[in-house]
């Protein structure tokens, strides 16, 4: 059986940011996209409807304000790389769909924007895979439904959200490292509740 990877190293006691998006990666953008934001990471941004989509396998996340795209950021993965389909078992960021659940402006990692991860559809897999109860899936489930941060001690891990400290290579326990600059920007525009999406 293989070891489960320990999420702690991306910084667990920091906040949990839980995503929920939907819409499509532009094709316009290729993986060397910039890593600094429309104000250079100076500026603060006003959106509405923020929202982020993570397209791992170009090593780049898209932030949109509902339907437009209005940046995009060079971003590190986890050192399980970015394989389509990675779970819980690799130390592979986990892709699906998540919300914010809490914020960390003093992590271990600069900022810390938390995801709603292990959310239903993980947990119905380790349930199927024998890694947790009925009554632990259930719980997460819960968690989903009334947006809350889901349990991060069970066989599935937990802890995994946005951070800083990007260094241009996949290095993360599961997490998703932006540059310092650009994790203080989706800092001050993500709010508990906004949606994410890993993508492979």
């Amino acid at each position: 059986m293989r070891e489960r990877f320990d999420y702690r190293k991306c910084g667990v006691r920091a906040a949990l940011v839980c995503l929920i998006g939907a819409g499509v990666v532009p094709t316009l953008l290729g993986s060397n996209s910039s890593s600094s934001g429309p104000a250079g990471g100076a500026g603060v941004l006003r959106l509405v409807h923020p929202r982020v989509i993570i397209l791992k396998s170009r090593h780049t996340a898209y932030l949109y304000d509902g339907s437009q795209l209005v940046w995009a950021y060079a971003v590190d993965v986890g050192g399980g790389g970015y394989r389509a389909g990675s779970d819980f078992l690799t130390g592979e960021t986990p892709e699906g769909q998540f919300h914010v659940v809490t914020r960390n402006a003093a992590s271990e990692h600069h900022r810390f924007l938390g995801l709603s991860y292990p959310n239903a559809a993980s947990a119905r897999r380790g349930h199927e895979l024998g890694m947790v109860s009925i009554g632990e899936a259930e719980t997460i489930h819960q968690s989903e439904l009334l947006g809350a941060c889901p349990p991060w001690n069970t066989a599935l891990g937990g802890g995994i959200g946005l951070h800083g400290g990007r260094r241009g290579t996949d290095w993360t326990g599961g997490c998703v490292a932006f540059r310092d600059a650009d994790i203080e920007e989706l800092f001050s525009v993500l709010r508990v509740g906004d949606p994410i999406e890993v993508l492979p």
